[in-house]
């Protein structure tokens, strides 16, 4: 009796923890959401999780499926104020476009050439990391949604297989410090398959 309640103790937690492990067939990943976070669809994402809670208001629907610099332009068309971000809910999110880059360093260094030019996206560190066990380069960012309103970016980015693979982590200024551990267990649980 009790090696079947021990198989079966087993079985629940394997089963568990192979519920929150989300696999990518096509890109060839695995990775491991944070608990309690939403899976989402994104279009400009293999696969989105929003933090807990609920989903802010939208006036209009076809804003769903809206890309960052959708989202980036409508902020700034609307000069949404600070009280206008309560709503908004913070995102990790993994992407993957073709790249002519072949190593990593090349790709920051073009990006962080081209993004010194722009007013709203301001690079605040970066630094060599791994994603996977592959060369990759953790990147922090400042995004201007407005005049007055900012938001925090951590990106992890590595090239696999002829793809610039992208984790990303977006979220108000207050959420950044508090959501850092958070970012960096789903980027340490990123493994290749």
């Amino acid at each position: 009796m009790n090696i079947f309640i021990c198989a079966m103790t087993l079985f629940v937690c394997v089963g568990a923890q192979a519920q929150s492990v989300f696999v990518s067939d096509t890109y060839k990943f695995s990775m491991e959401p944070p608990p309690g976070w939403e899976k989402s669809s994104a279009t400009d994402a293999i696969v989105a999780f929003l933090e807990p809670g609920q989903a802010p208001s939208r006036p209009n629907n076809t804003r769903v499926k809206e890309t960052n610099k959708q989202f980036l332009e409508r902020m700034k068309h609307n000069n949404t104020s600070i009280e206008g971000l309560k709503a908004f809910r913070s995102i990790i999110k993994v992407s993957a476009m073709p790249t002519k880059y072949t190593a990593i360093e090349e790709y920051v260094k073009v990006t962080r050439v081209k993004s010194a030019k722009l007013m709203s996206f301001k690079i605040l560190g970066e630094k060599p990391k791994k994603l996977g066990g592959l060369p990759a380069f953790l990147r922090g960012i400042r995004l201007a949604v407005s005049n007055t309103v900012e938001a925090r970016s951590s990106e992890i980015y590595c090239i696999h297989n002829g793809q610039l693979i992208t984790v990303t982590i977006v979220t108000d200024v207050a959420s950044a410090p508090k959501y850092a551990d958070i970012f960096n267990h789903v980027v340490a649980s990123f493994t290749w398959k």
